[in-house]
């Protein structure tokens, strides 16, 4: 952990210090120890010959296929962001193959672009789609007016937003599937006004939502695949004994290792209470 900040929250028994600390949390996935170098791929997007289809799709469905185009690659933003933050990666974002049929993509294309790229792992967005509906109603409301109540009418919108996307990582290195994960969020936003577009024209644009939601699947997916950092607050004991109290000091000044000292020296304290404070301060140091 990396202890950044010391402060000071007053509760109901006094004034406590207070430690911040950004801990880092292990990936979800086990990724061997020899990638050091990971390439990032937008596999999702159809070739031209699709593109007729696609927009017949999105006429049906209300889909912008373009909207899909620049979710889709601001996940993969999101992504190589959340890798490069692990410090654990050298993150590339490669050239995107055209996509010639459904499906993922071909070892040799998987090999060449690792070759091309010096790379030893490749994450391929595979899919990525989105649908936006919009559902509008009308219902009353009752109000004062001139000393009466009169029923009001109003408009509710209702925008449900639902993102799918197919990830796949592999090894190039052992020509190996290190992961593959499908991710869904289904997102839902309101809005009332006086009349139908009123009410419509106060939801977030269709392209924003999407693109919004496409970074979030980016990051939830680095967040499985890569460590990652929280923050959090911890309390600890700065009374007691006249070495927890220096200890402290040390804190405040950022001098970790001192105070870690006259903590550990105060576990073989005869009061035990002291020894106990100093060692839960340890736990929290070590955390």
């Amino acid at each position: 952990i990396y202890i950044y900040a010391f402060i000071f929250c007053v509760l109901s028994t006094g004034c406590t210090p207070v430690l911040k600390l950004d801990i880092l949390q292990p990936a979800q996935v086990s990724i061997p120890s020899g990638i050091k170098t990971i390439g990032i791929v937008n596999y999702s997007i159809s070739k031209r010959s699709d593109k007729t289809i696609n927009i017949v799709e999105g006429i049906l469905t209300g889909e912008n296929t373009g909207d899909d185009k620049a979710a889709s690659n601001a996940a993969l933003d999101e992504l190589r962001l959340q890798l490069e933050e692990s410090g654990r990666f050298i993150v590339k974002i490669a050239e995107s193959p055209v996509k010639e049929t459904e499906g993922s993509l071909p070892w040799e294309n998987i090999h060449e672009i690792c070759t091309d790229d010096s790379l030893d792992a490749l994450i391929v967005l595979d899919f990525f789609d989105s649908d936006y509906d919009v559902l509008t109603t009308q219902n009353t409301r009752q109000e004062k007016s001139n000393n009466r109540v009169i029923d009001v009418p109003y408009f509710h919108a209702e925008a449900t937003l639902d993102v799918r996307s197919h990830w796949t990582m592999y090894n190039n290195n052992d020509t190996s599937e290190i992961d593959t994960k499908d991710l869904e969020t289904e997102t839902q936003y309101s809005n009332e006004g006086s009349t139908p577009d009123n009410a419509v024209n106060g939801l977030p644009s269709q392209r924003s939502a999407t693109i919004k939601v496409g970074r979030t699947a980016g990051s939830t997916y680095g967040a499985r695949i890569a460590p990652y950092w929280i923050t959090v607050e911890r309390e600890y004991y700065n009374r007691g004994s006249a070495s927890l109290k220096k200890a402290a000091t040390f804190s405040k000044k950022g001098m970790w290792e001192k105070a870690v000292v006259l903590w550990k020296d105060e576990l073989s304290n005869s009061n035990k209470k002291i020894a106990g404070r100093a060692a839960y301060n340890l736990a929290i140091a070590s955390e």
